[in-house]
């Protein structure tokens, strides 16, 4: 399982959405599942293998295959099931 902070503005009409950045450095909307939420976090079920290059604090004003250029990355810590 994958956790993550979600922004606000994740969570449209059409269920919670994630910014993946693939190939060509372009920007995929991603459905995914929510399960548990941790306060800060909340726990992702489907839609994420985990290794994908999420956008972390994505602009309200990001949309599906906008190119975007990557400054930095942040290692980040994979939570499994058990806590």
């Amino acid at each position: 399982m994958t956790t993550a902070q979600l922004h606000e503005a994740a969570t449209a009409g059409d269920g919670v959405k994630v910014a993946v950045v693939g190939a060509g450095s372009r920007v995929t909307m991603v459905i995914v599942k929510l399960g548990r939420d941790f306060g800060t976090e909340a726990e992702i079920v489907t839609g994420l293998t985990g290794t994908e290059a999420v956008v972390v604090s994505p602009p309200d004003s990001l949309a599906d295959g906008q190119e975007v250029r990557v400054v930095g990355t942040q290692a980040t810590e994979t939570k499994g099931a058990a806590r």
